[in-house]
Order: C-alpha cells, then sequence, then structure tokens
C-alpha cells in the first residue's frame, strides 16, 4: 500500500494506491472515492491539528486498514483501555458504539474498529488530547451529526 497526502483548493486530499483487492470494500466503507487504481478522501481546509493529523495518517494509515480487513489482529480491548483513561484524564464524555459495543455486551463478533461518539462542547478537548492519535480530523457531516452529536 502507498500512503500520500496533497492539498489542493483549500483541501487535503488522502491518497491510497498499490493495494490488494481486499482493500476494496473498507475503503468505500469509509468513505473513499475510487478513481482508477487508487482511493482518496478529502478534508476542508483548515482543521485542528492539521500537521499531527497528516502525520498520523501517513503512519499508520496501512496498519488501520489491515485491522479492518482482518489482515492483521486489532488489540481492541487495550486500545480501548488506553483511549478511556485519556478520555477520563481529559474529563472527556463519550460513549461507544458498533462492533466493540457489541462485544462489551457479550455478543461474539470480530472487533475491527473501535467507534467513539462525543458531545458537541468537548470536540476541543477531544482534538487536543488525541492529536497525536487522530488519523482523520473530526468533522462534522450530513447523518453523523443530531441533537449536538458528533460521530468519530
Amino acid at each position: 500500500m502507498r500512503v500520500s497526502i496533497k492539498d489542493k483548493d483549500n483541501y487535503m486530499c488522502y491518497h491510497l494506491s498499490d493495494l490488494s483487492p481486499e482493500y476494496e470494500k473498507v475503503l468505500k466503507d469509509n468513505h473513499y472515492i475510487k478513481e482508477g487504481d487508487s482511493f482518496y478522501k478529502c478534508f476542508k481546509l483548515p482543521f485542528a491539528n492539521t500537521t499531527e493529523t497528516k502525520h498520523n495518517f501517513l503512519k499508520y494509515a496501512e496498519e488501520m486498514f489491515s485491522h479492518i480487513v482482518s489482515l492483521k489482529p486489532m488489540k481492541w480491548k487495550e486500545g480501548l483501555m488506553y483511549f478511556a483513561s485519556i478520555a477520563k484524564d481529559s474529563d472527556i464524555d463519550w460513549w461507544t458504539t458498533g462492533k466493540a459495543a457489541l462485544a462489551l455486551m457479550g455478543v461474539d463478533v470480530i472487533v475491527d474498529d473501535l467507534d467513539f461518539i462525543f458531545y458537541t462542547p468537548d470536540i476541543t478537548l477531544v482534538n487536543e488530547a488525541f492529536k497525536e492519535y487522530i488519523v482523520e480530523p473530526i468533522v462534522s457531516t450530513e447523518g453523523t451529526k443530531r441533537d449536538g452529536i458528533f460521530k468519530y
């Protein structure tokens, strides 16, 4: 997998190429757009922690998507505990959804990512507390913003 980033016309675009076929569905499910043999996803500039977020994407993208396609096992319990400790230290209200929530309730699922929900007033705290880990900017998009809540 080749990972790159380009800034153009007030947008930052993630670009993934040289991919094996099993990544296509995962990338489409994560709102990446296919163009030829590669995929891209763009975010309006500016946003919080632009430099750190770019660095994190370049560093973690391949590992992140490998977890999702189950090419590499995810230590989701350890990740969730680490996340919770940072959130607690930063006084951030949150909850988890998706497969992790199902697993915590005893449902037998393979957890391939962690999904978190935050309250809008905490977004600045979230960006600061997790700036070393955020790989995509936290943005409001139609369908994920309801009653003052952002999905990350």
